[in-house]
């Protein structure tokens, strides 16, 4: 136990965990069973992004907003070219490299004991270790849509165009789409070897 808040603590001053998460992962120690903590959260669902990089939370405009904004606006500007990556958190990030690397010859473009990087044609996997206590593991935490030419300042005007909060992680933004699915955008060869994020 000591051990879990020790890396709570670490993961609060690094700012990998918000405030809020490190509140909750010690509510989750202390009280065991708590109501309402832990995955119901839809902030403490999602992992910061950036592998491990802590991201502010922004409340997300309501479904009705995005969907009506999308009716009324039409296409975007924004035009992907690739599923750059599917992110999916794993109870053993060893054994899950393993074991994706030998079924499908993923090739590793990058690990380190927070993730690993499994390329295969113009997308990856990333697998991750749960970053808090009790985390749900099997999960698929989010993807990302990659576009060409990848510019922040005009990729950030176009989704807030659309009436969406986008959340900057290293190059590139997630937005929730109107189910609530975590939806990065960014450069189709973000993550892709020589090109990690910043």
């Amino acid at each position: 136990m000591e051990r879990t808040i020790s890396d709570l603590i670490q993961g609060y001053e690094k700012g990998t965990l918000s405030r809020r998460q490190l509140v909750r992962g010690l509510a989750m120690l202390a009280g065991g069973a708590i109501a309402g903590v832990g995955a119901a959260s839809a902030d403490a669902a999602q992992p910061p992004a950036g592998r491990g990089m802590g991201m502010k939370r922004i409340p997300e405009p309501p479904a009705a907003e995005i969907l009506a904004a999308a009716k009324r606006l039409g296409p975007s500007d924004i035009h992907a070219t690739t599923v750059n990556h599917i992110a999916i958190t794993v109870k053993n990030l060893d054994e899950s490299k393993m074991w994706y690397q030998n079924l499908f010859n993923l090739q590793d473009w990058h690990s380190d004991p927070h993730g690993a990087f499994l390329g295969f044609g113009e997308s990856m996997l990333v697998i991750r270790p749960p970053f808090r206590p009790n985390q749900p593991t099997g999960v698929i935490t989010h993807f990302m849509m990659g576009v060409d030419n990848f510019n922040a300042d005009a990729m950030e005007a176009e989704l807030k165009k659309y009436g969406l909060n986008p959340r900057k992680d290293s190059d590139s933004f997630h937005v929730k789409d109107p189910n609530g699915v975590d939806v990065q955008i960014g450069a189709k060869d973000l993550g892709h070897p020589g090109h990690m994020p910043k």
